[in-house]
């Protein structure tokens, strides 16, 4: 629910689907639990989110608007549907691969509009005219980003957006011995396009190995094919388990000796 009597408003444009995955909608909720705690609202606003994601921002407290893509990707129709929440002061937070978000007269219309901008990129785009721009990928230190000279730049490992429940892992890893690989994490993202999951898993299954593995595939959400994937995993020659959309991740990573990945970034 919108709390329409808020003054300072974080709103969220971010998707959720079978086709990008969780990632970005995962992200920004880390940010947003914060932000809530300092009294501001949250809100997202979705174009391409499923039914089940937009329940799962529901149940985590955050205000919902579901927009049409023409309303997002126009920053006229986009401030006049924002105007309606009444909030004296707002920011944008983007996290998206949306081309018409990295428009240069997109991103200065809403600035001239008074809106606060914050992006989440992976990208090298030529410019940005944000306020704040975030950039968690080490290679990002080497980019060169045109901004203005107010931007603050959040560039790097430093600024790497993790749950509480990670922070920990760091310390507790250095005393962790991988001398003998047993246990192997299988995760692809929220998604998995391309069945990374099933198809990596039936290679192991190949592997000579003295003893059974232990193997943790770890899906999300979105997976398309699961159940075809939990008949692999019961079959499967190793000590194998399978884990969908779990909050047990932390734990998860920690017992693994090896892991096999395409180096997801939501936690």
């Amino acid at each position: 629910m919108t709390d329409s009597s808020a003054t300072h408003r974080c709103l969220i444009l971010a998707d959720a689907n079978p086709q990008i995955g969780t990632g970005h909608v995962m992200r920004c909720a880390i940010l947003g639990r914060h932000l809530r705690e300092r009294g501001i609202a949250v809100d997202y606003v979705v174009a391409d989110t499923t039914a089940g994601m937009q329940a799962w921002i529901r149940r985590e407290g955050f205000g919902l608007h579901v927009l049409s893509h023409t309303q997002r990707d126009d920053a006229e129709q986009l401030h006049r549907y924002l105007q309606q929440l009444g909030s004296q002061r707002s920011l944008l937070l983007f996290d998206s691969d949306r081309e018409a978000f990295y428009r240069a007269d997109y991103q200065r219309k809403l600035r001239d509009y008074g809106l606060g901008l914050l992006m989440i990129t992976f990208h090298n785009a030529e410019a940005f005219y944000v306020h704040l721009l975030h950039n968690q990928n080490p290679l990002a230190l080497d980019t060169v980003y045109h901004c203005p000279l107010a931007t603050r730049q959040l560039l790097g490992l430093e600024y790497v957006i993790l749950k509480p429940a990670y922070e920990a892992l760091y310390e507790a890893s250095r005393t962790k011995s991988t001398a003998r690989i047993s246990t192997i994490l299988l995760t692809f993202g929220g998604s998995v396009q391309w069945n990374l999951t099933a198809t990596v898993l039936g290679l192991l299954d190949r592997l000579a190995s003295p003893v059974p593995l232990r193997i943790i595939a770890v899906v999300g959400a979105l997976y398309r094919g699961l159940d075809a994937l939990k008949k692999q995993v019961a079959a499967s020659q190793h000590q194998a388990e399978l884990y969908v959309q779990t909050e047990e991740m932390p734990r998860l990573m920690y017992e693994a000796d090896l892991a096999i990945t395409s180096g997801v970034l939501t936690d």
